[in-house]
C-alpha cells in the first residue's frame, strides 16, 4: 500500500471514530430523536405529515429537557411555547460542542 493511501486511512479511520463518538453522544443524551425507528405504519404517515405521535406528556418532557440544555424543541412546542426559541442549537451541534468541551478539558 503506498504512503498516501495509509495516510488516507489513518484520515478516515480518524474521522469514522470520531463521528462514531457523536453519534453514541447524540443517541444516548436525545433519544427521542430515534423514536421513528419503532414507528408502525400509522405513526409513520404521522410523521411524513409532520405531526409527532408520541403522548402530549413524552412531548412535554422531552422539550422541557432539551430546552433546559439550549437546545430546539423536537417536532412540537410542546412545553416551551412561552419561551425564546431563536437562542437554541439543535442537538447534534450541542454534542459537538459537549465532545470539544471534554476534548479542551482533557489537555
Amino acid at each position: 500500500m503506498s504512503t498516501k493511501k495509509k495516510q488516507n486511512k489513518v484520515l478516515l479511520e480518524m474521522l469514522h471514530s470520531k463521528d462514531a463518538q457523536l453519534r453514541n453522544l447524540h443517541r444516548k443524551l436525545f433519544p427521542e430523536e430515534y423514536d421513528f425507528m419503532y414507528d408502525d405504519g400509522f405513526d409513520a404517515r404521522l410523521r411524513k405529515r409532520g405531526i409527532n405521535p408520541m403522548n402530549q406528556e413524552y412531548q412535554k418532557n422531552v422539550n422541557l429537557r432539551r430546552y433546559e440544555l439550549g437546545v430546539k424543541p423536537y417536532m412540537s412546542k410542546t412545553g416551551v411555547k412561552q419561551h425564546n426559541l431563536t437562542l437554541l442549537i439543535s442537538s447534534f451541534d450541542y454534542c459537538k460542542r459537549a465532545l470539544n468541551e471534554k476534548k479542551d478539558h482533557n489537555k
